[in-house]
C-alpha cells in the first residue's frame, strides 16, 4: 500500500437541499421531519431529517458533554463561529466545507440556524466530537453514544496542519495541479481531480509522490497545465482547500484515473477504452 492508499468517504452530491440561516429554514421548516433524540435512554432534544440527511444541533451535542460553547452568526454573511473547550469551527453558508480545529471537513450539505442553535449534517458531527450515533423507528428515533468521545485533533491553521502531515511538497503541487485543471469548478469538481493525481499516486502503474505523477512523462505529458505551464502559477484558497479535502480522505470520483473536459477537448482512447464514473462540471471521469 502506498502513502496516500487510504480509506475513502464516498460523498453522494446529489439530491440533498442546501439551507443557511434562520430566514431560510423557517421557509422549508414543514419539509423537515422531526427525529427524537436520546441519550443514555433519556428523550434530550429533536434532530431534523430531509432527504435522507440528520441535522443535530451542535450546541445541544455540547450540552450533551458538559462542555460550555459560544456561538458568535452573522446572518447577514452567512457566517458561523462556534467555540469551547477543544473545539474552534467555522463555517459560513456559502462553503461546502466547515474548518475545525485546524482541519478541513467537507459539508455539501451546509448548515441551518433555528432559535439560536446551529444545526449541521450528523456525520460530520459524529467526526468532529468523535461520537457514535444509532437510527431506530424508521430514522425517527436516534440514540447517541457519547462514551468514548473525543473532540477531533488538528493544528493551530489549516496549512500548517497539513503541512507538516503530509508535507509541504504535497500540499503546494496538489493545490497548483487542481487550481490548473479546475479553476471555475464546483468545489466537489475540485476534490475529483486531486483525487485522480492522488489515485495514481496510489496505483503501482504510476509514480509515488504527487510532484513526480504532476510532472510524469512516462507516457507522454500527462496534465495540460504542464504544457502550457498554468501549472506555476499560485494556486487560490480555494484550491489549496480541495487539496486538503483530498488528503483528509474525501472522494467524488471513486477510483477514477482519469478527468476529460469534452468541450475543450476529446480523448478518444480514454472515452473508448475507459469506465465513465461521473461527471461533475465540466469533467468527466473515467476509471
Amino acid at each position: 500500500m502506498k502513502k496516500y492508499a487510504k480509506r475513502l468517504l464516498t460523498l453522494l452530491l446529489a439530491g440533498a437541499l442546501l439551507f443557511s440561516g434562520s430566514e431560510a429554514f423557517a421557509a422549508e421548516y414543514t419539509e423537515y421531519a422531526s427525529v427524537r433524540v436520546y441519550v443514555n435512554g433519556m428523550l434530550r432534544a429533536r434532530a431534523y431529517e430531509k432527504d435522507g440527511q440528520i441535522f443535530l444541533s451542535a450546541e445541544e451535542l455540547c450540552d450533551f458533554l458538559n462542555i460550555p460553547v459560544e456561538r458568535d452568526y452573522d446572518e447577514q454573511e452567512k457566517r458561523l463561529s462556534l467555540s469551547a473547550p477543544g473545539l474552534a469551527l467555522t463555517s459560513a453558508g456559502d462553503q461546502d466545507y466547515v474548518i475545525v480545529n485546524g482541519r478541513v471537513l467537507y459539508n455539501p450539505n451546509d448548515f441551518f440556524v433555528k432559535k439560536n442553535q446551529s444545526y449541521f449534517p450528523l456525520e460530520l458531527l459524529m467526526q468532529v466530537f468523535g461520537t457514535t450515533a444509532y437510527l431506530f423507528d424508521q430514522g425517527r428515533r436516534l440514540e447517541l453514544d457519547l462514551s468514548n468521545a473525543e473532540m477531533i485533533r488538528g493544528g493551530e491553521n489549516y496549512y500548517d496542519y497539513y503541512k507538516e502531515t503530509y508535507g509541504e511538497e504535497t500540499v503546494f503541487w496538489l493545490g497548483r495541479i487542481i487550481h490548473a485543471e479546475a479553476t471555475n469548478q464546483p468545489l466537489a469538481g475540485k476534490i475529483g481531480v486531486g483525487n485522480v493525481v492522488l489515485n495514481r499516486v496510489a496505483s503501482d502503474r504510476y509514480p509515488n509522490t504527487v510532484f513526480d505523477v504532476v510532472f510524469d512523462t512516462n507516457h507522454g505529458i500527462q496534465f495540460q497545465p504542464v504544457i502550457n505551464k498554468s501549472i506555476y502559477r499560485d494556486a487560490s484558497e480555494y484550491s489549496v482547500i480541495a487539496a486538503c479535502l483530498c488528503l483528509e480522505g474525501y472522494n467524488t470520483v471513486g477510483d477514477s484515473l482519469f478527468f476529460v473536459a469534452p468541450a475543450i477537448a476529446e480523448l478518444d482512447w480514454v472515452q473508448t477504452t475507459r469506465t465513465f464514473v461521473v461527471r461533475i462540471g465540466v469533467h468527466d471521469f473515467y476509471k
